[in-house]
């Protein structure tokens, strides 16, 4: 039976309105009649559209007009109940569920792998992974005992097993300061030094973990304290490296090779693990601090050295310097030094002066004001404030490897007393004996007087006579005098800048011949034209920290460092006691700077533009600058990589990212589509076929 039925719009402002009749059969549902009546009347169909009959009752979609009670003639009501649509009941169906387990899938999947593949990329040691025994297997250790002029330290170092591109990416875990001073301090008694090196190699048992002990390579490098004490008397220093070999071959730690373990190392090599040093914490070789690494690596540099740093290091003995020359340049094989580092070859210039260090040279401009003031008991000291006196005993400023000869002359030739009457006469490089020296009889009496008659033929032969506690002297230059060995002399200080900068240029010899044109520092020693930026450490920095040219400054010009340098030494110690050091060093200030100026200035050559490229620091992000750090990363390229097993590759982490963000989507589209089933379902959109789920 068809009705007429006539649908008045209620929708909004904007929407379609007026009144549409329709002619509709009885058993027509709501929601046909709804499309029926946009449809005739070209009206956009929305699933928030209802009916309503008079009595504002809303007329479920799947419901018919027989069941509403809708008559002939009657009116009904179109509105859109977008606002209205009840969504909020949600009523579990198989897609909210479907949804739900694609979304854990996808979720958990992504975060596990994601979490895999970060700890795949990260160091072992970072405190960023766990301590489980997964990950505490796959890194190793290396220890490196720094033995300097003045003090020993032990540096243990942490890396991943594989290593990058067979070089390590070693940090820093674990440092431990050896009481007492260098290991070239115990020349007397060897003996001495076993304990207090046993309490750092104690301590390193403990950071270091058992099962690791004899996987753990373990060096001692002894610098320019010890090549001095080599020089003069090698039985002495190999005494020493006998005790110090024995005392760590008492543990576990792999020392298999102990001649190669257990070393003086060169002034070049000390240059070049400095070097090592400065470039890899700076992140100038490409790699990142390892604490703060990643999954990947961006390498900056190629094999040629371009833009890397240069290495100044001015230790208690000696100093070094190290840096990238050029493309191109070539050096003598003596100045130059090569390692292969993450997969690149690097060659430098570096050289090393010994006795040059900041106490060494100290001692040498000692013995040179005495020399240059007529051997007197008391010296004036231009480099020191007016107003304070040091002491210094004659061995303390002659009885050491870089003075030795400085006491005489260097045409002073040496005699010692044998017996009552013979002697030890050294002329030239020969040694005599008998009661003869110069080829004129020498009475030896006991008084104490001397008498010695230069030979016309032989004007530079010059005699030195050794008695119990009695040294007789003669020179070309003054009469013969007499010195017990406990001769004290004072240094009187008068803050001539001048005169002070004048006697430390007399430390070098820059009148040298020089082999290789122009290119020579002092004293004949090649060197190439500085270029790049350079980090100058330990007392360089020091020096420059004390002038305050290290606080609030990205670099500082050679002015500035002239000016600081001359204004300290001209103010008297009335003034300079007050400043903030350490006492015993305060009147040394000024010729420490003086002596660094004429370095850097007169004898490396940087100039007003250059100099500004000078870095004076000690640490950087964290790290204390200096050789052994280097000396670990260039050691471990001997060592066989451990090879660690990844949870997956790449090309698979990529593909699984891929699978669990689409597990991520389909949950979505789940969602989303049971969401609309539920409002549609809710108005009667969807209903069962008669007949559904029939046979």
């Amino acid at each position: 039976m068809d009705l007429h039925i006539t649908v008045k719009s209620a929708l909004p402002i904007g929407d379609p309105q007026g009144e549409f009749p329709v002619l509709a059969s009885e058993n027509m549902t709501m929601g046909m009649l709804l499309r029926t009546v946009c449809k005739d009347n070209g009206i956009r169909m929305k699933s928030s559209y209802t009916m309503k009959n008079s009595s504002q009752q809303e007329l479920r979609w799947s419901s018919t007009l027989r069941e509403n009670m809708v008559m002939s003639g009657a009116i009904l009501y179109l509105h859109d109940n977008e606002d209205g649509v009840e969504v909020r009941s949600l009523q579990c169906n198989v897609w909210w569920y479907l949804g739900f387990i694609s979304m854990i899938i996808g979720a958990v999947g992504l975060i596990t792998i994601c979490v895999l593949h970060y700890k795949d990329g990260l160091p072992y040691y970072s405190t960023k992974r766990d301590n489980s025994k997964i990950f505490s297997d796959l890194f190793q250790y290396g220890i490196v005992m720094d033995a300097g002029s003045s003090h020993t330290k032990m540096f243990i170092y942490k890396w991943d097993g594989d290593k990058y591109q067979n070089t390590a990416l070693a940090h820093q875990v674990h440092l431990c300061s050896v009481k007492g001073a260098g290991i070239s301090s115990y020349e007397l008694d060897p003996s001495q030094l076993a304990p207090p090196l046993r309490v750092c190699l104690e301590e390193a048992k403990t950071v270091i973990p058992t099962d690791k002990h004899k996987d753990t390579p373990i060096f001692l490098g002894a610098t320019a304290g010890m090549r001095l004490i080599s020089e003069v008397n090698s039985s002495s220093s190999e005494a020493i490296l006998a005790v110090v070999r024995n005392t760590i071959a008492e543990c576990k730690f792999n020392f298999s090779v102990p001649d190669r373990q257990a070393r003086i190392i060169s002034g070049a090599e000390e240059g070049l693990f400095s070097w090592i040093t400065s470039n890899y914490i700076s992140g100038q070789f490409g790699v990142k601090v390892p604490n703060e690494m990643k999954s990947s690596n961006k390498w900056l540099l190629g094999a040629t050295g371009e833009g890397t740093v240069g290495a100044m290091d001015l230790g208690g003995a000696s100093t070094q310097l190290t840096y990238f020359a050029g493309e191109g340049v070539q050096m003598p094989s003596d100045y130059s030094s090569s390692a292969v580092l993450y997969g690149s070859n690097y060659s430098v210039y570096t050289h090393s002066y010994l006795c040059y260090g900041i106490n060494e040279i100290t001692r040498k401009f000692k013995a040179l004001l005495v020399k240059n003031q007529n051997y007197s008991t008391v010296i004036n000291n231009p480099c020191s404030p007016s107003g304070v006196n040091t002491t210094e005993t004659y061995q303390e400023v002659f009885e050491a490897p870089c003075t030795k000869d400085s006491h005489g002359g260097s045409a002073v030739d040496k005699v010692a007393l044998l017996g009552d009457r013979n002697i030890v006469c050294h002329v030239g490089t020969a040694w005599n004996v008998g009661p003869r020296c110069a080829r004129r009889s020498v009475p030896i009496p006991w008084n104490g007087a001397f008498h010695y008659q230069k030979q016309p033929e032989q004007p530079d032969r010059f005699c030195k006579w050794n008695a119990p506690q009695l040294t007789l002297l003669y020179s070309r230059n003054r009469p013969i005098s007499s010195f017990t060995q406990n001769t004290t002399y004072i240094f009187e200080g008068s803050s001539n800048y001048t005169e002070c900068s004048d006697t430390v240029s007399q430390l070098f010899n820059f009148s040298a011949p020089c082999p290789y044109g122009d290119h020579c520092s002092f004293n004949g020693t090649y060197q190439p034209p500085v270029m790049g930026n350079f980090y100058a450490f330990s007392n360089y920095f020091y020096e420059a920290s004390f002038l305050n040219l290290t606080t609030n400054k990205s670099y500082t010009t050679l002015k500035e460092y002239e000016t600081a340098i001359s204004t300290l030494c001209r103010k008297p110690w009335s003034e300079v006691k007050t400043m903030k050091a350490d006492p015993e060093f305060l009147p040394w200030y000024c010729f420490r700077g003086s002596y660094i100026l004429i370095l850097l200035r007169d004898a490396y050559k940087f100039t007003d533009d250059t100099f500004q490229n000078i870095n004076f620091i000690n640490t950087l992000n964290g790290t204390e600058i200096g050789w052994s750090l280097g000396f670990m990363i260039a050691s471990s390229s001997y060592s066989a990589p451990d090879i660690k097993d990844l949870f997956f590759s790449t090309a698979s982490f990529v593909l699984l990212v891929i699978l669990f963000v689409v597990f991520i989507i389909i949950a979505v589209g789940f969602g989303i589509f049971a969401r609309r089933y539920h409002v549609m379902k809710k108005k009667g959109m969807y209903n069962k076929l008669p007949g559904y789920g029939a046979i």
